[in-house]
């Protein structure tokens, strides 16, 4: 292998704990976010790759074969269209696990990478949770230093693909502390500005983002094995500052030890248990709490007014047409299908739900205004609203949320996280084949060969074949 070049110090740091990162050697209760975050962005994958445009992207990549799985697609393909092709899935249903502090999702840019380049080397589950581990670590302390990306850039596409070059490196550069050093320099002059317009707007562009931001991330890193060099000090000079609202180099560091992580970011992510922004969470708990407390009907409703912390207040498109992607960056779409279903689940975006009367009355009658005062709880405490509901009895219902089941503070127990996962396959592939992937995804973290997994996937993604028909036998 060439001479690793050099770094500037932040990434040499990153590179140190990365490379000493190990899944067998971290705590239980860690080894176990490690396989949650994994199964969780499995799931998500899969229940996005059924969507049309996937579905074209799919086949128009699909070409080159190799030993990785391309979610959906019964042929292996080559690790580097499993990751561009993996990577548009998770945002389809907005489903996505995340890790507040850093003010993203750190899981779907790294996991793409891992997995293909796993199934690709025949890895071990010890190299590839430690290569997980040590992406999403690297990610989160980029994310967390930035204070936020700037107004015009989505954080998909940009700090996690630093992450992704860190995953990468760790497994093709032999955990070489240089070389994913060098990977992450090189992944800070190369990651994606994405435009946050996209979003608000649902346009598919916003699909392509983690996917594109995994595979600069996977290039990174085998550019950085392969010898390839970077711009010492690149994260820090170029990066933060052109990306982060408020960057802070110094976390760049927080919880970065002399042998390794002192502190580890994946212990506080969380997992979203409804399929929308994570911004308008808190509006969806603040709603069906309500609802189940009072039990009103929804033609009740006189008006909803919801303060709520910056971020969240953005979210205030009411027209979103017959655009799901739209709909779940919409609180007012988010609030009035809760409150019309009392629940929140895939079918809150079908197009008779998008279609509705009912509906539309609900969401002109949401008020969302930016209240500063709550700004100062996000990301430290949560996503902070405050929601009145005003019935035309007169009765004003009121209450406030800054988290839901899901985040770190309030986590869901193992019972549900499976039941998401087991619920997002078999929407994919039929309950049949979701146990089988979900029992293999489980092996697998349990030591079994990664071969197993890839073969549950590409057989789930194979049309389960038509029951003979009965043949009538002669008394």
């Amino acid at each position: 292998m060439p001479e690793p070049a050099a770094a500037g110090p932040a990434a040499a740091a990153l590179g140190r704990a990365a490379a000493a990162t190990s899944f067998a050697a971290a705590p239980v209760a860690l080894r176990q976010r490690a396989v949650d975050v994994f199964i969780d962005c499995l799931a998500v994958m899969a229940v996005g790759s059924e969507r049309g445009p996937q579905t074209r992207l799919r086949a128009l990549l699909g070409g080159d074969r190799g030993s990785a799985s391309l979610i959906g697609q019964s042929e292996p393909v080559a690790a580097a269209v499993a990751v561009v092709g993996n990577g548009t899935y998770p945002t389809v249903y907005q489903i996505d696990e995340g890790q507040r502090m850093s003010r993203g999702h750190p899981g779907i840019h790294v996991v793409p990478v891992v997995l293909a380049l796993s199934e690709e080397g025949g890895r071990s589950a010890d190299d590839f949770f430690s290569a997980l581990m040590a992406g999403y670590e690297v990610a989160a302390r980029v994310g967390q230093s930035l204070g936020g990306t700037k107004a015009e850039i989505h954080p998909h596409g940009n700090w996690g693909t630093i992450g992704a070059a860190a995953a990468s490196a760790w497994l093709l550069g032999r955990r070489d502390p240089q070389v994913i050093a060098t990977a992450i320099d090189l992944a800070a002059s190369l990651a994606l500005g994405p435009d946050r317009a996209s979003l608000k707007a649902g346009q598919g562009a916003h699909h392509l983002m983690a996917a594109l931001g995994a595979e600069v991330g996977l290039v990174a890193g085998a550019a950085a094995a392969a010898g390839f060099s970077a711009t010492p000090g690149c994260l820090e000079r170029f990066f933060g500052p052109r990306s982060g609202v408020a960057f802070d180099p110094g976390l760049l560091l927080e919880g970065v030890g002399p042998d390794g992580w002192s502190e580890f970011k994946l212990a506080s992510s969380y997992f979203k248990l409804w399929p929308a922004c994570a911004h308008t969470h808190t509006s969806i708990n603040a709603a069906l709490a309500l609802r189940q407390e009072f039990g009103f009907a929804p033609e009740a409703v006189e008006r909803i007014e919801i303060r709520a912390f910056g971020p969240a207040a953005s979210l205030d498109r009411s027209a979103v047409g017959d655009n799901d992607l739209a709909a779940r960056y919409s609180v007012p779409y988010v609030v009035a299908a809760a409150l019309l279903d009392g629940r929140f689940d895939l079918d809150s975006f079908t197009p008779e739900r998008l279609a509705a009367p009912g509906l539309r009355r609900l969401i002109d009658r949401v008020q969302l205004r930016h209240d500063p005062a709550l700004d100062a709880g996000y990301p430290e405490r949560g996503r902070p609203i405050v929601m009145e509901i005003v019935l035309n009895d007169g009765r004003r219902l009121i209450r406030s949320a800054a988290l839901s089941e899901g985040d770190s503070e309030l986590p869901a127990s193992p019972e549900r996280l499976r039941d998401k996962a087991a619920t997002l396959l078999a929407h994919r592939f039929g309950p049949a084949a979701a146990e089988r992937v979900l029992a293999a995804a489980q092996a697998f973290a349990r030591g079994a060969p990664i071969q197993d997994l890839s073969g549950a996937l590409r057989a789930a993604a194979r049309p389960e074949p038509e029951p003979a028909p009965a043949v009538a036998r002669p008394d």
